[in-house]
């Protein structure tokens, strides 16, 4: 979540009036994420979070696949924000003229990375494999528009400046990418996933997970690719270890219910890979390109790149 669009009180209270959700009371930003404008809205019945879409993130004409995605994932008992209709039915409206949704606010924490515990990860590993089952009967597709077609455009719009960031990146980067071209699996279950379970997409009660947030990179790939965006996400502490007891837990609590074929296992070491570019990618375009009026915390892409260092030296699954 981030705020890139400011909101006034006014056009809040002109907002509100089309929902029976109380009077305005207060809003503020949420600071954390990359991708659109989130505030926490509150009213004299409750709290709501508000997202404002941001048209360069693609997602304007997919927005009733997400919701309809989220929907039959919580018919399933995964817990996830409710979008709220407004007085005519309506669940997506328009405000400072972007696309806005109100959803319903869930209690819970986030937890930081040099905070996460292994019960923590146990939990995570659980909840994916109970997300990727329910979303097998899930019949609407959306494609992933973050592949490795993607990945080259960022490439080539960052390569004049990726030096910049850290010496031999471009090349890096370059090399990287031919190796996952010739070596990317297409032999593997898909489903729809979620693609971006971060920690700060997850709230906890205690090591209970009350929430999974922000499903607005959504879209059919591979399962093994989804639990490799989550490893590398929550298998590695505030300064860049890889920590074996969260990984080893985060596994078991994932096959415990959805044991990997052989097929998945054997894809991992390149798929862990590719989720490092997925990230450094995007996070090195909003490095270098970011405006500086809006109010985005930016995510050091030498993060994603210390761990494709890593993940180059190391196979994990194999042990």
């Amino acid at each position: 979540m981030a705020v890139y669009t400011v909101v006034e009180q006014g056009d809040l209270e002109t907002f509100l009036r089309g929902y029976g959700l109380g009077a305005y009371r207060g809003h503020e930003g949420i600071l954390q994420g990359v991708s659109n404008s989130n505030y926490h809205l509150f009213t004299d019945q409750g709290r709501f979070v508000l997202t404002l879409f941001e048209e360069k993130w693609g997602v304007l004409d997919n927005l009733p696949f997400y919701f309809s995605f989220t929907g039959h994932l919580a018919q399933s008992g995964i817990p996830c924000p409710r979008a709220l209709p407004d007085l005519q039915g309506k669940i997506i409206g328009t405000l400072c003229g972007k696309k806005a949704v109100l959803v319903s606010y869930l209690e819970g924490r986030t937890v930081g990375a040099g905070d996460i515990e292994p019960g923590h990860c146990r939990a995570m590993g659980a909840m994916l494999a109970r997300m990727h089952l329910a979303a097998q009967d899930f019949s609407l597709v959306q494609e992933n528009n973050e592949d490795i077609q993607c990945w080259k455009k960022l490439a080539g719009e960052t390569a004049a400046d990726a030096d910049r960031v850290e010496k031999g990146l471009a090349g890096c980067i370059a090399d990287e990418l031919a190796f996952l071209e010739k070596h990317w699996p297409d032999d593997v279950p898909q489903a729809v996933v979620h693609t971006d379970i971060f920690p700060d997409n997850i709230l906890f009660y205690e090591e209970h997970i009350s929430a999974v947030l922000d499903f607005y990179f959504s879209c059919r790939a591979m399962l093994a690719y989804d639990l490799a965006i989550v490893i590398n996400a929550w298998c590695f502490d505030g300064d860049g270890i890889f920590c074996r007891d969260r990984f080893s837990v985060l596994l078991n609590a994932y096959e415990a219910l959805r044991p990997l074929q052989e097929s998945e296992r054997r894809a991992m070491p390149v798929l862990l890979r590719g989720a490092c570019i997925r990230f450094l990618m995007t996070r090195l375009h909003d490095w270098i390109f970011h405006d500086p009026e809006s109010l985005v915390s930016l995510h050091d892409p030498r993060e994603y790149l210390e761990k494709l260092r890593f993940h180059r030296k190391e196979n994990i699954f194999d042990c």
